[in-house]
């Protein structure tokens, strides 16, 4: 049904939601444990949101990017793939 590239196409656009949440838990978890150190309120966790946020999102759009490089160099058909920017 599907290609060996296919396969590892899929697995990468289910692991990249994962990455995202990754970088917004982690920088939140940052912010608060420096909220907790220096005794601010929410400063550190919204800067650690925003900030995971940011890094999430550029993380998301260059492995999308990287992926319809894969593909592209794969041979698939254009109707297979998506293009997201």
């Amino acid at each position: 049904m599907y290609g060996r590239k296919s396969k590892n196409a899929i697995f990468a656009y289910s692991t990249i939601g994962m990455q995202l949440a990754l970088f917004l838990i982690l920088f939140t978890y940052g912010g608060y444990r420096l909220d907790v150190k220096f005794g601010t309120s929410p400063v550190f966790v919204l800067l650690g949101a925003v900030l995971g946020l940011a890094g999430g999102m550029y993380n998301l759009l260059k492995g999308l990017k990287e992926i319809d490089r894969y593909l592209k160099k794969s041979g698939a058909p254009e109707e297979k793939r998506r293009k997201w920017l």
